[in-house]
């Protein structure tokens, strides 16, 4: 076929030696105690093969596949060779990929846009010429995907969602794909198709290695080689597929009629046909005889003089991946096109309206009235609550969606941490900057705040402020948390000093000294002297008051009883943008330290 031509690979062989995993167990009697997962087992798998790790659930499939690919580290010990040589990750990363079980993907684009915003990532071009085009189409037919490139992602099938993932990283050429378990979830018709699509990337000289949970006889056929794993995380088999018979006749198995080899394995490996797991391990020396490969591995060797070369597109072999600025040019432009179709952004301006309509109406004319200074005082706080509460609670429940997509593009090499981050940040902050405004607007007409331009300007200014810094804090507990019921309830709880010592609540005079200091890192303190400032400071003439007697009408007295007779705006507004900073580079290490983990 054309596309086997165009993108025909010399793949790379990878063997490894007594690869061990452990990991921490918590017992019944609160002790860490280390569990193994992996056992030294050993094994090969060579380019221009399909090859297939398979064992039952527990038995570690999962877990050596991430070993081999280098998506986790931790807890691993053994060697991995490529090309007889040990892997170097940072250049092995560069010319392999992994495509996970569960299939991360950008729900608002189309096929075509999510492949060409991904060429476009993995070669560092703001545009795409001819020829990448041409391969596009040649990747999107091969994979029957060019009669749905126009379809978003949102409304494809299972099997079709799979074949997106494996488009996804084709444009980048691969040398060695492993996929986890790229069957699960699907109908046996996408499975089959799905494996033929594997097959035809194993033709192309590409090393293929997948987990399996379970497989047909025929799909089993579909492999070239397999790799059986027992549930102590050891190996009783690792040769050709069309062995896999003989060599239980060798050990006196013999799989009954009509009954599927795959699942005999297994069986045999839980027990089910006595003690033979253990015998079938030293057999084949937990991986390391190489005497079921057949001829395979002699076929396969490498010179020990041999380079690894990072097989990759020709045009993308000058470019380098700390471009930063072309990646976020490209990102920013890839999260706009998803945002402007999330109903969840028309939702959030929505919101904004609605409430500041309704606090209009309730607390209509109270900003211009002196007998309602306290009413006021209560509007301006809970104002910059309800900004605070919208903007922290659209990341928490957003954020956290995009961690696993993120996870997969960074570990595959798209782009750099920094430039998602960045890019994040930019293309949302106009959003917020629309909700905070239309927000302020209505309320501050409605409520009779004084109607002048540098009031409103800087009351608009600290407003936003706030609104960023709460989604930082979203952000930031979105990342420390998957789940997002604990998230939710830790960030109201973070949030609740923040709101005590806000200074309306109760005055720092009132405050025993060895709390006062928690005034001053409180950024809902500092925003709320800022925006108090901004309708009763600059200067403000005395109130009007409707009634024979007022509490107070004079602007100078109504801050002097709150412990805010000097104007510090502009320190206050510092304060909140030191706070934000501070959270928001926090939350980029921890997002970094979280992706290492995984």
């Amino acid at each position: 076929m054309e596309l086997n031509s165009m993108l025909s690979n010399k793949g790379l062989d990878l063997r490894f030696v007594d690869i061990t995993y452990k990991v921490n167990n918590w017992t019944d009697t609160f002790k860490i105690e280390k569990k193994t997962i992996l056992k030294g087992v050993s094994g090969a798998f060579y380019q221009g093969q399909l090859c297939a790790i398979i064992g039952c659930s527990g038995s570690g499939k999962s877990s050596l596949l991430n070993a081999l690919s280098g998506y986790k580290t931790s807890g691993y010990s053994g060697t991995i060779f490529i090309n007889d040589k040990p892997q170097e990750l940072e250049s092995f990363q560069k010319q392999s990929c992994y495509i996970m079980q569960e299939d991360q993907l950008h729900m608002q684009l189309t096929v075509r846009e999510a492949i060409e915003f991904a060429s476009k990532l993995k070669c560092l071009t703001l545009s795409l010429n001819a020829s990448k085009l041409k391969m596009i189409d040649l990747i999107l037919e091969n994979l029957n995907l060019l009669k749905i490139q126009h379809t978003a992602t949102m409304n494809l099938s299972g099997g079709e969602r799979r074949k997106l993932s494996i488009a996804l990283e084709l444009v980048h050429n691969p040398s060695i794909m492993f996929f986890d378990e790229p069957t699960s979830g699907l109908d046996s018709l996408s499975a089959n198709q799905v494996l033929a699509t594997l097959r035809g990337l194993a033709n192309t000289g590409r090393n293929i290695i997948c987990t399996i949970h379970q497989a047909s006889a025929p799909q089993l056929k579909i492999f070239d080689i397999l790799y059986v794993l027992a549930p102590s995380g050891q190996c009783i088999y690792h040769g050709l597929t069309s062995n896999l018979l003989d060599y239980l006749a060798v050990l006196g198995l013999r799989c009954p009629l009509y009954h599927n080899t795959a699942d005999y394995i297994i069986e045999i490996s839980l027990g089910e046909y006595g003690d033979q797991a253990e015998k079938l391990v030293k057999y084949i020396d937990n991986g390391k005889s190489t005497e079921w490969l057949k001829n395979t591995c002699q076929k396969h060797l490498v010179k020990e003089d041999h380079l690894i070369a990072v097989n990759i597109n020709d045009e993308c072999k000058n470019t380098q991946f700390t471009n930063h600025l072309i990646q976020l040019v490209i990102l920013s432009h890839r999260s706009t096109v998803k945002t402007l179709r999330e109903k969840f952004i028309t939702t959030r301006l929505m919101v904004h309206i609605i409430v500041s309509a309704v606090y209009g109406w309730v607390y209509f004319g109270v900003g211009i009235n002196a007998s309602f200074i306290h009413d006021n005082l209560m509007l301006l706080f809970f104002s910059l609550l309800f900004i605070m509460y919208t903007a922290s609670s659209s990341m928490i429940i957003n954020f956290p969606l995009e961690i696993p997509i993120l996870s997969k593009e960074h570990f595959n090499q798209w782009y750099s941490l920094s430039s998602y981050y960045l890019s994040f940040t930019i293309v949302d902050l106009p959003i917020q900057v629309l909700c905070t405004f239309l927000y302020c607007v209505v309320l501050y007409y409605f409520t009779g705040q004084p109607l002048e331009w540098p009031r409103f300007g800087l009351y608009t200014l600290m407003m936003l402020m706030v609104g960023l810094l709460s989604q930082t804090i979203g952000m930031l507990m979105g990342t420390l948390f998957n789940d997002l019921r604990f998230s939710t309830i830790l960030t109201s709880f973070l949030l609740m000093p923040w709101m005590m010592f806000g200074g309306i609540f109760i005055k720092i005079s009132d405050t025993p000294e060895i709390f006062r200091w928690l005034f001053d890192i409180s950024f809902m303190k500092h925003a709320m002297e800022g925006i108090v400032h901004c309708v009763y400071g600059l200067d403000r003439p005395r109130l009007y008051c409707p009634k024979i007697y007022c509490y107070s009408s004079s602007p100078s007295s109504i801050l002097k009883d709150l412990d805010m007779p000097v104007n510090k705006y502009w320190f206050n507004f510092f304060a909140v943008t030191a706070i934000y900073l501070i959270l928001k580079v926090l939350t980029y290490l921890v997002l970094k330290k979280k992706l290492e983990i995984h």
